[in-house]
């Protein structure tokens, strides 16, 4: 979504935004190794993470907890969603 490269940025410490379309870079998140690929199917940038099967309920879990609750006066608002077709499955 439009607040991906700032979630990543926050949550990888890494420059994703200087990706090329379908690059890749090696970072951890939430102290697990994953591989962020830019995949820009809506014609904005987009981002995918790779990681171990065994790994990804315990990725997922830690990306909501520290993005996916709202904060403060803004209630409404959260930082990361599920969307598209991954959120699904």
């Amino acid at each position: 979504g439009p607040g991906a490269i700032d979630v990543l940025r926050d949550a990888a410490g890494v420059d994703v935004a200087s990706l090329v379309p379908i690059g890749s870079l090696d970072a951890s998140v939430a102290g697990i190794g994953v591989t962020i690929v830019r995949d820009d199917l809506t014609a904005s940038p987009g981002f995918a993470l790779l990681v171990e099967r065994e790994k990804s309920l315990a990725l997922w879990t830690r990306l909501v907890e520290a993005f996916g609750q709202p904060t403060g006066l803004q209630q409404a608002k959260r930082r990361l969603h599920r969307i598209g077709w991954a959120a699904l499955n």
